[in-house]
């Protein structure tokens, strides 16, 4: 059986989660715009009923409820180190964490080693507000299996006894885009 090494690219992860593609920017634009249109203009008065105005604010709580942010305040943290007072140190903690868990759970699929199939996958996900992951999906994957492998550790996160500690922002508990890569090489 071949041996393999599992790296965890600790600078691709910190430049995956602050990385914005071309669809996200797009969209962010198309939601600016949005908002400047629904604003009235200071020379108009409004003419919206106060069941309209309610409505209207109903709908942005909403919103605000079901937005998924790419940078907060306080970026979500893998569990395990929580006793750490420094925040730094604790983020590092976190992060070392992960790769533990990582090691632990991934298999290098037979058909990647068969081949001889190796690189690196990129896995997004959506730390929650109660720490728990969810609508992952596959960003990069040099096939072979690599990608679902990856995959399917991040699915694991959710059979953990402990959940993520998950992001911050304004004070509140919120629904933040997190990106894993993890290196394939034998």
């Amino acid at each position: 059986m071949k041996l393999f090494t599992l790296a965890f690219l600790m600078v691709g992860f910190l430049q995956f989660n602050f990385a914005q593609t071309e669809e996200n920017l797009k969209r962010e634009k198309e939601i600016t715009a949005k908002t400047k249109q629904q604003q009235p203009s200071e020379n108009k008065t409004s003419t919206a009923t106060p069941q309209e105005i309610a409505d209207t604010k109903e709908a942005q709580t909403q919103n605000d409820d079901e937005q998924k942010y790419k940078v907060v305040d306080e970026m979500p943290r893998f569990p395990g180190c929580e006793e750490e007072t420094d925040a730094l140190l604790r983020d590092q903690c976190a992060n070392k964490k992960m790769l533990q868990f990582v090691y632990q759970n991934v298999r290098y699929p037979k058909d990647a080693l068969d081949n001889g199939v190796e690189g690196t996958t990129v896995v997004r996900f959506v730390v929650n507000e109660d720490g728990s992951v969810s609508d992952a999906e596959i960003i990069r994957d040099p096939g072979a299996g690599l990608g679902e492998e990856t995959l399917r550790v991040t699915q694991l996160m959710n059979e953990m006894p402990e959940r993520w500690i998950p992001g911050m922002h304004k004070g509140k508990a919120v629904k933040v885009y997190f990106n894993l890569p993890v290196k394939f090489r034998f």
